[in-house]
């Protein structure tokens, strides 16, 4: 597969050109690399060929090509798939090159909100990666680890947040909240008491 400027159509000459329908058509305003240089500067190793971020060929590539011909590592000897999906071209992109991703979640470690854990995993879809979300569950939900099931392990959180009436509910606390008054009090501990799942 490849990416032409203009696509199928842009190529002049004899002769028949079947691209089987994996070829991308790139136009002229698409930021493939990083730094390309005009051709008409050949030969030069001027520029930068890495893939520039939002590339249109990023995991455009053929995982059953590369894997067939043994392409475990692009010309930098960098993971030759990343994200589930090779990219066109001899290099992968590499969107923590500097400062890594210890992790291995996809978020660099200078964006990554939530170290150590995954935080592309949001049940409630709040924000807060499931990590480091008090509340994973979701509001009014008693479950704090996103499991399914209120237990003794909610119960440990659950316990900082059950402050009583007429106080302001505790960040990460809005799952400990049932019926939605913005505190946590005897009536939602009652709900949350009756929610409570023992195996």
């Amino acid at each position: 597969f490849s990416g032409i400027e203009g696509g199928i159509a842009g190529i002049t000459g004899s002769g028949t050109v079947n691209d089987n329908g994996g070829n991308l058509t790139l136009s002229d305003t698409d930021s493939v690399f990083v730094l390309p240089i005009d051709a008409s500067l050949a030969p030069t190793t001027d520029g930068d060929y890495h893939l520039a971020p939002g590339s249109p060929v990023i995991d455009q590539g053929d995982n059953a090509a590369a894997n067939s011909n043994g392409l475990t590592l692009d010309f930098e000897d960098d993971d030759r798939i990343v994200n589930g999906q090779v990219d066109m071209g001899a290099d992968e992109y590499a969107l923590c090159l500097v400062e890594g991703d210890d992790d291995n979640d996809g978020v660099c470690n200078a964006s990554d909100i939530c170290p150590g854990y995954d935080d592309n995993a949001d049940f409630d879809f709040d924000g807060i990666p499931n990590g480091c979300d008090a509340c994973a569950g979701g509001l009014a939900s008693g479950d704090t680890n996103a499991d399914g099931v209120v237990d003794v392990n909610d119960f440990v959180n659950a316990n900082a947040c059950f402050n009583g009436p007429d106080s302001s509910l505790a960040i990460g606390c809005e799952c400990f909240d049932y019926d939605n008054d913005g505190d946590s009090d005897l009536e939602d501990f009652a709900h949350f008491q009756r929610s409570f799942h023992t195996p």
